[in-house]
């Protein structure tokens, strides 16, 4: 029964750096999106569009005006990211329901 315990304290503790990880990362975006910078909400978005960090410097030096296309643009959350760095996106999406929500969400606001 010790033995037991010694063995899932272990577990624990070995676990541990990823849960700092973790939550150190999680607190790196909370803080970028609060101070209401243009990087902190470029990191929100990234996140949130499940990018991995290696590829964040992408988008980082994209610079306005560069011409995008999103092929199979789905929710927007890449074109969002784009259109964020002032590109000009061409977006692609053939689902019919998908493609419907995009009108409404950027099209029709531009207007």
């Amino acid at each position: 029964m010790i033995l037991l315990k010694i063995k899932n304290l272990l577990r624990a503790i070995n676990r541990l750096p990823k849960q700092i990880n973790l939550i150190l990362k999680q607190n790196k975006i909370i803080i970028g999106a609060l101070s209401d910078n243009y990087y902190g909400k470029m990191l929100c978005s990234l996140y949130h569009a499940n990018v991995p960090e290696k590829y964040y410097n992408i988008f980082y030096y994209l610079s306005p005006q560069d011409v995008c296309i999103d092929c199979g643009v789905n929710r927007g959350r890449f074109t969002d990211i784009l259109i964020l760095r002032n590109c000009i996106v061409y977006g692609f999406e053939p689902h019919k329901l998908l493609y419907q929500n995009l009108l409404l969400l950027y099209i029709l606001k531009m207007k």
